[in-house]
This record gives structure tokens, C-alpha cells and sequence, in this order.
């Protein structure tokens, strides 16, 4: 995590419930087993997240519906959890990804826009961040 300050305009609530998803989404596809890796760094006028699994990854035929209200691959799944996480970064002016990683396993990026940071504002200028979310 950076040592430094990185303040964005966010409703923690929502974003903890979103982020929180994702750990027990990673958690939920090794069965129980191995590590999650939860790393942070800021650059750019962003604050980037990245949630790492070694699970077996999402099927590449299916990984561009991941995001889609409704969609699983779990039998007991809603697949409402991705998608709620997906509308929440992007309600916050952010952009959240998800891919494969060669050795295995899934990577699921959230970036958020650094508060007043010029070159961040994907999805909504900081000023519009700041009326809803401040």
C-alpha cells in the first residue's frame, strides 16, 4: 500500500461492500485454498487497486459477461455481486477490469480517480465527485 495520502471522493460504504464482493468472489473460486494478493499504488491521477486469486481463472469465453447483472458460473450464485461492484466504481468516476493471468488464477482491477487530480476524470469530473459523494 503507498505510504503516502491518496484521498478520492468515495462513499466508503459502498465501496467496502464492492471491494469486500471481490475478496470473497477470489476467496469463493480457490475453494478455500491459496492466496489473495491486495495491492494499491497511485499514479497518474489514479488510485489503483488490484485483487489477485489463484483460482482457475474465468472461462475467456465467458469473461466479458462477468460484468453483466444476472450473469454466474456458481450454481448458487446470484450474479448480482459483479455487477453491484461494477456500477459502484463506476458511479465514483472509476473503471474496474478483470482478466486472467497466465499462471492461473484471476486479476481484478478498480481505479478511482485521485481527488484533484486533473488528468482523473473518466466517468465524471472530480467537481461532479465532490457534489455526490463529498
Amino acid at each position: 500500500m503507498p505510504e503516502e495520502p491518496c484521498e478520492t471522493h468515495a462513499d466508503r460504504d459502498l465501496i467496502s461492500r464492492g471491494v469486500s464482493n471481490m475478496i470473497k468472489n477470489a476467496f469463493e473460486a480457490m475453494n478455500g485454498e491459496g492466496e489473495i494478493k491486495i495491492s494499491a499504488i497511485h499514479s497518474d491521477g489514479w488510485w489503483t487497486a488490484t485483487i489477485e486469486d489463484q483460482g482457475e481463472g474465468v472461462p475467456s469465453d465467458l469473461l466479458h459477461r462477468i460484468f453483466e447483472p444476472f450473469f454466474t458460473t456458481r450454481s448458487k450464485g446470484t450474479g448480482l455481486g459483479l455487477a453491484f461492484t461494477e456500477q459502484v466504481i463506476k458511479a465514483h468516476g472509476g473503471i474496474l477490469t478483470a482478466e486472467n493471468k497466465d499462471e492461473g488464477g484471476a486479476v481484478f482491477t478498480i481505479k478511482l480517480p485521485i481527488k484533484g487530480a486533473p488528468q482523473a476524470t473518466l466517468g465524471g469530473a472530480p467537481s461532479e465527485l465532490e457534489d455526490r459523494f463529498a
